[in-house]
């Protein structure tokens, strides 16, 4: 049973730590949208997706594979690199 019991534990441990990369995630694409000043739909309309999931992915409810977010980062004039980074965005950022 307690082998069980720490399986569990992991399990939370790892969806929890996943949930946390997704909430960063959506607050550095968020970030550099408003930097930008577009919003969900613009944003949406240059990448082909809808405002609703790019809402939901900035909320850390939806999670995008690396295409999407390859786009994403294109469309903000950043590398996909930048959405990783922890320093804070900065609204003169350069394009790339």
């Amino acid at each position: 049973m307690k082998i069980a019991a720490d399986h569990a534990l992991n399990d939370n441990a790892a969806t929890s730590a996943e949930a946390r990369r997704s909430t960063v995630l959506g607050d550095r694409i968020k970030a550099y949208r408003t930097t930008r000043r577009l919003t969900l739909r613009q944003l949406g309309d240059m990448i082909g997706t809808t405002a609703s999931f790019l809402s939901q992915l900035e909320r850390g409810l939806s999670g995008a594979n690396t295409s999407t977010l390859m786009l994403i980062a294109n469309a903000l004039g950043i590398s996909l690199a930048d959405l990783f980074d922890e320093r804070e965005v900065s609204p003169h950022a350069v394009l790339t």
